[in-house]
């Protein structure tokens, strides 16, 4: 009997102790549930408050993503455009480029006729009439360093050259006869024709343009020429020229004897 004691003591005890164990348990289980519990909503309402959040901020981010994109369209047309104009600036500055070699290229065919220009002149004088020949020398050369004096000074002289060439020109001259000076008229049909004749009609001459420059040629000289030259005739001429006689048909001789390196 006193060994049923002793076991229902222990059992006792033990029974007990369960009890106090599982209470333990359960109050450790009911703790952590509330955390989590707690922890859940914490999460809920910061869920719902960044929705809140982005329902108001919505609409502003909405629309600045819309100016953003019209922004971006605006920079994409202005880069097309700029291109554009940077293409067509290229092209301009290429075609002035190519204008500028054409006008350097002028430029340089210019500067190489206006040194040419001067030398032919030049040479071309002494085969002009012996008045314009002597206005041309006075003048003196072409060859100034100025390209616009240059080309003021050439058409200055093919001016001369072509009014002279379009009319009859007299002129009063002294010439050598036997060693004697002698004074003459002479008038000239152009550039290529001129004659000469003193006063009392005892000298007389033809002249033209030779290869190697004017060549005058006297009465002995054209002695056999057909038709001959006829002094009178020559008088006649210079007398309507200077306006002191009447107007009245004349014919005179064009022929000449071509001398030596003559056309």
């Amino acid at each position: 009997m006193g060994m049923n004691l002793q076991r229902c003591h222990k059992l006792c005890l033990a029974t007990i102790a369960f009890f106090f164990g599982c209470s333990s348990a359960v109050a450790t289980a009911a703790e952590s549930i509330e955390k989590l519990v707690a922890q859940w909503t914490q999460i809920e309402r910061q869920g719902e408050h960044l929705k809140s959040q982005w329902r108001e901020r919505e609409p502003l981010i909405k629309l600045q993503l819309a100016l953003l994109n019209e922004e971006r369209q605006s920079l994409k047309a202005l880069l097309g455009r700029a291109e554009g104009e940077v293409g067509s600036a290229v092209a301009e500055r290429e075609e002035l480029l190519q204008r500028q070699n054409l006008l350097e290229q002028d430029q340089q065919k210019t500067s190489e006729s206006l040194d040419r220009l001067p030398r032919q002149l030049q040479a071309y004088q002494q085969r002009l009439p012996p008045p314009l020949a002597r206005d041309w020398e006075k003048q003196g050369a072409c060859d100034s360093a100025d390209n616009s004096e240059v080309l003021g000074c050439v058409l200055g002289k093919l001016k001369q050259l072509d009014e002279f060439d379009q009319r009859i020109a007299v002129n009063h001259a002294t010439i050598e006869v036997n060693g004697q000076r002698v004074a003459v008229r002479e008038f000239y049909m152009g550039l290529a024709r001129g004659w000469y004749v003193s006063g009392d009609g005892r000298h007389y001459g033809a002249g033209y343009s030779g290869a190697q420059g004017w060549v005058w040629q006297d009465e002995a000289e054209l002695t056999g020429t057909e038709p001959e030259l006829n002094p009178q005739r020559l008088l006649a001429v210079l007398a309507q020229l200077e306006k002191t006689a009447e107007y009245q048909m004349v014919s005179i001789a064009l022929s000449v004897k071509p001398s030596e390196g003559a056309h």
